[in-house]
């Protein structure tokens, strides 16, 4: 029995953040708020997550908050793995929020204002509530969030599926959405 290969249409490519918050506009429409599109774009956030932070620290990953969320404010959560000096772990932290809104003051168009967790203890606090420690993580979730994802349809399994721009490249070299 042969297997019939899914016929996929790409669509755009648009930088992550933009895609979060397209499907966040269909998530927060009020006329469907029982109804299976509600269900399918929080699947289709879902989808999105995989293109989100996760290791280095951000272990159990990044999860869109689909209620906090508005389509001109993404709401982003995750614990973090803090290591000591020595590379041995040394507790969590839970419950870091990023919030992602549109600016026109940075080279990539979005502001992050990073909030902290709870921490194991107040030592922890002290050591990795600082600077430093949320400087690496804007610059993690700014790299993320720029990066282009392109958009398309599995017309097989009707769904909306996301690839990397490389990734869709090597899948579909001959497209004609690489041509000028």
């Amino acid at each position: 029995m042969k297997t019939q290969q899914p016929v996929i249409v790409l669509g755009r490519s648009l930088a992550l953040v933009n895609a979060i918050s397209e499907s966040l506009q269909f998530y927060k429409q009020k006329d469907n708020s029982c109804s299976i599109d509600r269900i399918d774009q929080r699947a289709r956030a879902a989808l999105l997550e995989a293109f989100l932070p996760r290791g280095s620290g951000i272990d159990s990953g990044t999860k869109i908050d689909l209620d906090k969320s508005e389509p001109d404010k993404i709401v982003l959560t995750f614990d973090y793995h803090h290591m000591d000096e020595h590379g041995y772990y040394d507790g969590w932290s839970c419950g870091w929020k990023a919030i992602i809104t549109p600016t026109f003051q940075c080279f990539n168009g979005i502001d992050i204002q990073i909030k902290s967790g709870k921490f194991n203890s107040r030592a922890h606090s002290r050591r990795y509530n600082d600077e430093n420690f949320k400087d690496y993580l804007y610059q993690t979730y700014y790299y993320c969030l720029g990066q282009s994802v392109v958009h398309a349809y599995d017309q097989t399994n009707c769904e909306v599926v996301y690839f990397s721009l490389d990734e869709a490249k090597r899948k579909f070299p001959d497209s004609n959405i690489w041509k000028p």
